[in-house]
């Protein structure tokens, strides 16, 4: 018949861990060294050092390296999880989709030869072929997209296309537009002086001398510039009338 354990204790030798007795649990090292415990503020624990998956800052990563699963925190409202300086898990929203800061648009691609539409989103660099030359949005400031003819040329400022125009005009004393029509879609303008004398050429504000004189043509004299038929360029003399010659091309 088996007696009972006679002991009120369970011992523990320190020393000589294997004479101890031998329901006692310890724990010893590859060498049979007890493993002592190491303060952990005012507690105390085994030393436990855990590195598979952990990497100082700048270290250089290595075929097969491990690590850890870094979970997210589903977040339905977008709030923020904790205070400014706190560290803070990844969030996701109800479909699981990370919350990354930034604006996205899934519309932004266009196959080739795909038919341009009003609103379309960018960022695509496609030009649209547009066979009358002419603005393709609705208001000044608006986003538009770059045009090509039915030739495919895309289209730029200071190429004829469609027509040009050659007409004379009589500048006087004072400011005269040249001409008093612009060209519809002009695009460059020449002007000449084929008159003796001399003439001024500027904005509408312009002057035969002082702070607002223009640029200055003797006869021969031309003017060019890579002009829409939205500016106005105007003319003036100091003695009687001139004869100006122009040449519009659109």
């Amino acid at each position: 018949m088996l007696g009972s354990l006679g002991k009120t204790r369970v011992l523990v030798d320190t020393t000589t861990p294997g004479d101890g007795d031998s329901i006692a649990s310890y724990l010893t090292d590859a060498a049979g060294n007890l493993l002592t415990s190491t303060l952990n503020g005012a507690d105390q624990s085994l030393d436990v050092n855990i590195t598979a998956g952990v990497y100082l800052e700048d270290s250089v990563h290595a075929s097969g390296d491990a690590g850890f699963a870094v979970w997210a925190v589903r977040n339905d409202a977008g709030t923020a999880l904790a205070a400014d300086g706190d560290y803070i898990p990844f969030s996701t929203d109800a479909a699981g989709n990370l919350r990354v800061s930034g604006t996205f648009t899934s519309s932004g691609g266009k196959n080739e030869d795909d038919p341009h539409t009003t609103g379309d989103a960018g960022s695509y660099s496609l030009a649209v072929r547009h066979d009358t030359a002419g603005s393709q949005v609705s208001a000044d400031g608006d986003y538009a997209s770059f045009q090509q003819t039915a030739d495919g040329y895309l289209r730029t400022m200071g190429i004829s296309e469609t027509a040009i125009l050659q007409q004379a005009v009589s500048v006087g004393l004072t400011a005269t537009q040249i001409p008093a029509a612009n060209l519809a879609n002009r695009k460059h303008l020449t002007i000449q002086n084929v008159d003796s004398g001399l003439i001024w050429i500027g904005s509408a504000t312009v002057t035969a001398a002082g702070a607002t004189r223009g640029l200055v043509l003797a006869r021969g004299g031309t003017y060019e510039a890579d002009v829409s038929d939205a500016v106005d360029v105007y003319g003036i003399t100091l003695v009687g009338a001139k004869d100006v010659v122009i040449v519009e091309l659109s």
